[in-house]
């Protein structure tokens, strides 16, 4: 862990919706979800997939998207 802060973590969600793969998640204070959004188009630039757009309303922790 440098400069203090702990290694990142990796976790795999199953649940029959997004809000219920989150739901079964072991979040804790301070966590934040790193979410790849898919370059299929050209629009993917400016709007998020269906799916990375579900995972961000579902998230109970901050988001970053990256590309």
């Amino acid at each position: 862990a440098e400069l203090g802060f702990p290694d990142p973590e990796m976790q795999v969600a199953v649940g029959r919706s997004w809000g219920a793969a989150m739901d079964n998640l072991d979040w804790q204070r301070g966590d934040i979800l790193v979410v790849g959004s898919s370059s299929t188009h050209r629009l993917s630039r400016v709007f998020l997939g269906s799916s990375a757009a579900k995972i961000l309303r579902h998230s109970p922790v901050p988001v970053v998207v990256v590309p």
